[in-house]
């Protein structure tokens, strides 16, 4: 309304300045001082009127918390603060960092609810002050400070840095990391209620829980389960009102991405079987205070390879993404050119072949949320496509669900997009460390394709030692297997390396302390490799390539003669062998209108060029 009224005002100044220009044209002198007085005028009434529309719009959802008044000396100190958020925000023992260990275990100890643990909010702008509280009292401590609508971190030597993970831990006091570890739970799970508070009821099917350690280093992610398309709301949501409070995305703030997609699923059983699966393609584990379904592998042997050759490229996929993005053009091509020629696996060479068409794909259009909304189209493709084959209605539900999530997750951030790497990893080394004799039994492709995509995590992020341990315990497994023990040498080799910055009780040790000794001992001389990891990119692709050797003459996957058109990958027959709408979308249409266009690709669309059911004859795998 205000802006409304200065504009009426702005256009009376225009019609009198006219006027003076019509009717006062013979006295110049007083022509001049009505015109000069008039447009000075307007200029201050139409910068007014532009700095109260940028203030009314940065007010806008996401953002308006910054302009809600903070309570004064809610928070006294830093202990205060600390407690507020145990009391509130941290459900179980060693959920939140620095948490006193003597409290009780719960189930549900990392999902996150739409209120605080004790108390029952109905409102959205309680969540908005809590945030706003907050960061008022670390502005307060000096430890952040606000500069127009950014924040930076404010070092004890009046170092402004920009607010990021990777500054956080770079913080010398343990004290000031801790309290950011804190602010980083207090703003994530407060933004999340606020959206389940507004956007869904009582009786939803949503689900959000955290994933993460209590560690700086570790990341702080979020995995939604239910319905795809309230999981794009939560997702949509949570990103326009972080980048509209921090000017940036919360993968570079807080190391946080939400994912919508995973093998497992924590619905009730009810909604889980009836919505999701039945009960031939999900298997449910209920130990550890832990209750949920995973999603099986196959169910019929004679369609294993299938699944087990489509789980093996997203893996390779996933491998050749990382290098491309840890090592430069040429390293890519030379060692990749290497593998086709050594290898000589087809299968390796139409992962190649994958990974070049998605990353040519258009992001805006080709996205995490927006392959969310299609995927029961994307789910109809594959029911025409595998029905060739004469491939159980359940088998292709599995295969299905592993393919879309493997190619979200391929638009994600820090993802996994294998069923091996996903439980092996998340669930078999996290979930349930400590208890590896109750983890879920995986197949020796599984522990392949873990290994394939840790390892190229670290070719990635070469100075986190997390990912080639994991490689280490993965392969450990591996070679206890049948037709892999010739892999000891590499995990002989592995072990050597690791051990020399591992302690020996190798408990509560931070690897990354002593991870890469960057100082000749001999003549006290930098020298760059005496760094271990260049030792371990070594190891890794000597792995890979045996790995791979050892996959392809186990299963007879493909042999020296064999065309590479004979593969029956379900992915590159579906999207690559063939024009269909889904990668297709109208380049023309602008990027808001892009969910709109998704919901209009008709199902008659999608079954183009698909023989009528009945008169199908079964294909031979």
């Amino acid at each position: 309304m205000l802006i409304k009224n200065i504009l009426f005002i702005n256009i009376i100044i225009l019609l009198i300045i006219a006027t003076a220009i019509i009717f006062i044209d013979r006295n110049l002198e007083l022509y001049k001082i009505i015109i000069f007085v008039l447009s000075f005028g307007a200029t201050i009434i139409n910068m007014y009127l532009f700095y109260i529309k940028d203030k009314e719009e940065s007010k806008s959802e996401g953002s308006k918390f910054l302009y809600i008044e903070a309570d004064k000396n809610i928070f006294k100190n830093y202990e205060d603060l600390k407690n507020y958020i145990y009391n509130n925000f941290c459900q179980c023992c060693n959920q939140c960092i620095g948490m006193n260990q003597n409290c009780e275990l719960n189930k549900n100890c990392t999902q996150i609810t739409k209120n605080l643990k004790n108390n029952t909010i109905n409102n959205i702008l309680v969540y908005d002050k809590i945030i706003s509280n907050a960061i008022s009292f670390l502005i307060s401590q000096k430890l952040l400070i606000r500069s127009g609508i950014r924040f930076y971190i404010q070092t004890p030597n009046n170092l402004k840095l920009k607010f990021t993970w990777q500054n956080i831990k770079s913080l010398s006091n343990n004290k000031d990391q801790e309290i950011f570890w804190l602010l980083r739970k207090l703003i994530v799970d407060s933004i999340l209620k606020r959206i389940l508070l507004k956007y869904f009821k009582s009786n939803s099917s949503l689900l959000i829980y955290s994933v993460g350690s209590t560690n700086i280093t570790s990341d702080y992610d979020i995995t939604l389960y239910g319905n795809d398309a309230d999981k794009v709301i939560v997702i949509d949501q949570f990103q326009n009102f972080f980048k509209r409070v921090f000017s940036e995305d919360s993968s570079i703030v807080f190391d946080t991405n939400i994912y919508g997609k995973a093998y497992i699923y924590f619905n009730n059983e009810e909604n889980v079987k009836t919505k999701l699966f039945n009960d031939n393609s999900i298997i449910q584990y209920n130990k550890n205070n832990y209750n949920f379904y995973y999603l099986r592998s196959y169910i019929d042997e004679n369609f294993k390879l299938i699944n087990l050759n489509s789980q093996l490229v997203w893996g390779i996929i996933k491998f050749l993404k990382d290098l491309s993005e840890g090592f430069n053009e040429k390293i890519y091509e030379q060692l990749t050119s290497y593998f086709i020629t050594k290898l000589k696996y087809p299968l390796f060479n139409k992962s190649i072949e994958i990974l070049r068409f998605l990353e040519n794909q258009e992001k805006d259009k080709i996205n995490y949320s927006n392959l969310m909304l299609l995927s029961d189209k994307i789910n109809i493709l594959y029911e025409n496509h595998l029905s060739d084959y004469c491939i159980n209605k359940d088998d292709i539900q599995i295969i299905s669900e592993h393919e879309l999530i493997a190619l979200t997750n391929f638009y994600g951030t820090e993802t996994y997009y294998t069923r091996g790497a996903f439980l092996d990893t998340v669930v078999n080394q996290q979930m349930l460390s400590g208890k590896e004799e109750e983890g879920l039994k995986l197949e020796d492709i599984e522990y392949i394709t873990s290994i394939l995509e840790n390892a190229g995590f670290f070719l990635v992020h070469n100075t986190k030692s997390k990912y080639i341990i994991r490689v280490q315990k993965t392969l450990t497994k591996l070679i206890n297997m049948e037709g892999y023990s010739q892999l000891k040498t590499n995990l002989d080799q592995l072990n050597k390396i690791i051990d020399k910055f591992a302690s020996p009780t190798k408990n509560g040790i931070n690897y990354d302390i002593n991870y890469c000794k960057w100082i000749s001992e001999s003549n006290n001389e930098i020298n760059l490799l005496k760094c271990e990891k260049y030792e371990i990119f070594n190891i890794i692709f000597n792995l890979v390539f045996d790995i791979l050797n050892i996959a392809k003459i186990k299963y007879n996957l493909i042999s020296d003669n064999t065309n590479s058109s004979d593969i029956t990958l379900p992915f590159y027959d579906i999207f690559i062998s063939k024009i269909n709408p889904i990668f297709n979308l109208d380049k023309s249409i602008k990027v808001s209108s892009i969910q709109k266009e998704i919901q209009n690709i008709k199902i008659d669309e999608i079954k183009l060029n698909e023989i009528n059911l009945k008169e199908k004859k079964c294909k031979f795998t």
